[in-house]
Formats: C-alpha cells, sequence, structure tokens
C-alpha cells in the first residue's frame, strides 16, 4: 500500500512549503507543484498534480487521499465542493484517475471579514471631533471582531457611531483603532477618525510620546514603594513603573493598590511583569490566580486593571489633551471594602 507523502503531515499551527519538481523520497510521487497547505483548512493556492503510474486507474478519492496525506473525507469534501479539476474537467466522486493526467486542486477565495454595526454596545463618549474620539470602555468589552465576537466588540459599537468614517481607514488602517485594551481592563481608549489623525496617534504610541497612566489591584505587596519592571516580553524590551498607593489586610495575606505607567506597549505587558514580580492582579486566571471568595463577593471577574489616565497630543492642532476616568464601581467598592 501506498503510504501518505509525509510532507504534507502539518502541523495545524504552520504552513509548509513544497518546492516545485520535488520527487517523494518513498515513493517517488513527483511533487510538481508549489503550495502552502493548511491540513484543518482550505487550501492557500492552487496546485497541479500530475498523476504518477502508481495511482493509475485508481479511484480519485484514493489519489487525493495518498497525494495529500489526508483522509478520504477530506478528498470527498474537495469533490464535493468542485474543486478538483482532471484533464481540464471537474472532478466527480468515484471517478478513475490516469498516469499522466494533471490533477488541480483549487483554492477557496477568502471571505473578507464582516464588521457590523451594533447600537446595543455600550460606552461612554468622553470626547469627540471631526478628527478622534475619545472614549471609555467597560471591562469584559473586546476591542475587536474574532472568534467568539463577531459583532459585539468595541468596533462594532464604534461602527454605530461613526460608520462613513470607520469604513474610509477600513482594515488596513484597523477602522482607527491606534491601541488596544484586554478585554478585561477598562478605561481610556482613542480613536482616529481620519486617516492623517491615524499616521499621528500610530507616531505618537511608537515613539512614546503618549503618557499612559493604569491602576490595579494586586495580590501582596511589592518590597520597594517605588519602582520599575523591566522583564522582557516575547523577547521585547518592555518597561512598566509603578508605585504603590496603599496595603490592606485580607485573609490569606494582602491586597495593594498599584499606579502602573507602562513605558512600552507589549501585549499583556502589565500583567505579565506583576505576575513575574510575584504580585498578581486580582482575578487573572490566565497569569495569575482565578477569581476567590473576595473576589467574586464584588463580581470581579475580569483582572481587576484599569487604564484611568491617556495624555497625547492632538494629531491635527498639536493641543495639549489629557483625559482621566475613575476605576469601575465594583472595583472601587472591593477597595473601599478593605479599610
Amino acid at each position: 500500500m501506498l503510504d501518505p507523502l509525509p510532507e504534507f503531515q502539518l502541523s495545524c499551527f504552520f504552513f509548509s512549503c513544497l518546492r516545485f519538481g520535488t520527487l517523494h523520497p518513498e515513493s517517488g510521487l513527483p511533487l510538481t507543484f508549489v503550495a502552502f497547505l493548511d491540513p484543518y483548512g482550505p487550501i492557500c493556492m492552487t496546485e497541479t498534480i500530475t498523476i504518477p503510474s502508481v495511482l493509475d486507474e485508481r479511484s480519485i478519492e484514493w489519489a487525493l487521499s495518498q497525494l495529500l496525506g489526508r483522509g478520504r473525507a477530506h478528498a470527498g469534501k474537495l469533490l464535493r465542493q468542485k474543486r478538483v479539476l482532471l484533464g481540464g474537467e471537474t472532478a466527480e466522486e468515484g471517478q478513475r484517475v490516469k498516469v499522466g493526467e494533471e490533477l488541480v486542486i483549487l483554492s477557496l477565495e477568502k471571505k473578507e471579514k464582516e464588521y457590523l454595526p451594533n447600537r446595543r454596545i455600550r460606552f461612554e463618549v468622553l470626547h469627540e471631533d471631526p478628527h478622534l474620539v475619545v472614549l471609555r470602555k467597560p471591562s469584559g468589552l473586546v476591542m475587536h471582531p474574532g472568534p467568539g465576537h463577531g459583532s459585539d466588540s468595541l468596533l462594532n459599537g464604534l461602527l454605530a457611531l461613526y460608520e462613513e468614517d470607520l469604513r474610509l481607514l477600513g482594515p488596513t488602517r484597523e477602522f482607527g483603532l491606534v491601541h488596544r485594551l484586554d478585554r478585561g481592563t477598562s478605561g481610556i481608549v482613542v480613536v482616529a477618525r481620519t486617516e492623517s489623525a491615524y499616521t499621528h496617534l500610530v507616531d505618537q504610541f511608537a515613539n512614546r510620546k503618549v503618557q499612559k497612566e493604569y491602576v490595579g489591584l494586586v495580590w501582596g505587596r511589592p518590597p520597594e514603594e517605588k519602582g520599575v519592571f523591566t522583564t522582557p516580553v516575547g523577547e521585547k524590551e518592555a518597561v512598566t513603573e509603578y508605585e504603590v498607593e496603599g496595603s490592606r489586610e485580607v485573609e490569606h495575606g494582602q491586597i495593594s493598590r498599584l499606579k502602573l505607567w507602562p513605558k512600552t506597549g507589549r501585549t499583556h505587558q502589565i500583567r505579565i511583569h506583576l505576575a513575574d514580580a510575584g504580585f498578581s492582579i486580582l482575578a487573572d486566571r490566565r497569569y495569575g490566580h482565578p477569581p476567590d471568595d473576595f473576589c467574586r463577593r464584588y463580581h470581579l471577574t475580569h483582572p481587576v486593571l484599569h487604564a484611568g489616565s491617556l495624555a497625547f497630543s492632538h494629531p491635527e492642532t498639536e493641543e495639549a489633551l489629557s483625559f482621566s476616568v475613575l476605576e469601575p464601581r465594583n472595583f472601587r467598592r472591593a477597595w473601599d471594602s478593605l479599610a
């Protein structure tokens, strides 16, 4: 029995490239195409394969399964989707292949993501002008549509209010989203409404000209009242300054309130730095501990981190803008309960 081609046994996380003209080292089958294949999804390119003699007069399902190293069920799916040509004609299930025939597998056209307005998404607008919007994002709201969040993101809510402007920016300019907060993080977000504003704001963030201040509740108390975390995040430089505002006793130790100033913008930077130092943020399931009885009592279901202040220059007028908002009510109630 002909073994499936090991070159096609690909990881679900990576694509593998097959070079034109290569022969399979065991079966000798000609790999007469270049392809990037995702074994759990659509093929990214059109592939052309010349049927070798060892597959002469075999069923097309068998030939596909051997050539692609996939099951016959996958071969049947390709045939039903009319994505297989044999000798220039659409191949049918059960059809026999002949040596020398060209087998072509057609790629699927990638559907563009739909970004739908959603007026049910609630957030507070702090400032708006023809160039930008500054808003308060609630905890639990994702920034952008993704798996499990097709139309319930902040962007969907923004499209309901500023659709014309944001559509002009489009996905290449992130629909105006110049920075992001984690789903669980509440606080201030600035959104561009024009191409010029987008370019200038992105530049300010990239060159560390934006002043960002966070506040968080953490387990334990750092030994120094003020300090800086510099542990790299993903092998990249990451810097977070902090100051202890206060600490209060709880049944199993202490909870501290920290002010935090991220000087770089790595994903999950503050959460990673605090967890690495041994002071994980309350209710941070990923880097710390799941919500305990104290967190559940005050409905702290997401990491207790708040982007409370944001300062930057207006992209058109260069006016210095600064915005501050209080932490969510459950954040404040939880801290005040420890007094």
